[in-house]
């Protein structure tokens, strides 16, 4: 018997004895633990399969969920639910237009991008107008928010209250923009004239670019200058009690 506890005649001096005894074996042991470690890969594959499926479901949900949280904040004002209309009898008749479309078309909103995709997932209560639009509002380009920021204030306001003056004889509804009109002829009362920094064709093509934008975006404009925040805010509740007159 040799330090390796085996016999003397299976020792290396053996090789070819022992090695045809002992072959099969480790051969069989070699192939079954070959087979165990490809099944356990094959189950590591699939547990990471199941994990990452399992990320992007969450990842998913936390996106939406995001989205949903984000998706109120796109719009202007808050979002006010639609009524029903009862006739005389006490039926109903129909249902006032979504917030965005009220006061159409000189009052409305922006057309909504989504509903004209048939996408709009908010409907009744969505922000945005809902009616066609024959005609593009025109917007100021970067030259003309600047000419705004080179006239005086003054002269500025006056072009605005043409301009809304006219809007709201062509749209028929001048008796009910009266207090908008009369809060801009306040206002200008309280400032004083001052010689103009522009010259004239300059200021009468940026009055024609305004004739070519809606009541609601003329009146805008009155935030791009100093006027004020009670006059800023006085112009906002002003304009959208008219939008619910024409609604």
């Amino acid at each position: 018997v040799s330090r390796t506890g085996l016999p003397k005649h299976l020792h290396h001096g053996s090789g070819g004895a022992y090695g045809a005894a002992y072959s099969p074996g480790l051969q069989r042991a070699t192939k079954a633990a070959s087979v165990a470690l490809q099944e356990a890969g094959r189950c590591a594959c699939d547990c990471m399969r199941v994990v990452g499926s399992f990320g992007k479901m969450a990842c998913g949900q936390e996106e939406a969920a995001q989205v949903e949280l984000e998706e109120p904040a796109s719009t202007m004002e808050p979002e006010e639910s639609s009524e029903e209309i009862l006739s005389e009898d006490g039926s109903t008749a129909s249902k006032k237009c979504n917030p965005g479309s009220a006061g159409h078309p000189e009052l409305c909103r922006r057309p909504c991008i989504y509903f004209a995709l048939g996408q709009c997932m908010n409907l009744a209560d969505c922000n945005f107008c809902h009616l066609p639009h024959n005609n593009r509002s025109a917007t100021l380009d970067k030259n003309q928010r600047q000419l705004i920021k080179e006239m005086s204030r003054h002269e500025f306001l006056s072009m605005l209250l043409r301009c809304l003056h006219s809007k709201a004889a062509e749209g028929r509804f001048e008796l009910d923009a009266q207090d908008v009109l009369q809060l801009f002829k306040a206002q200008l009362a309280q400032l004083k004239p001052t010689p103009s920094k522009v010259s004239k064709a300059k200021v009468m093509n940026l009055e024609k670019a305004l004739t070519r934008m809606t009541f609601f975006s003329v009146a805008s404009l009155t935030s791009r200058v100093q006027l004020g925040a009670s006059f800023l805010d006085a112009c906002k509740e002003k304009v959208g009690c008219l939008r619910q007159k024409l609604a």
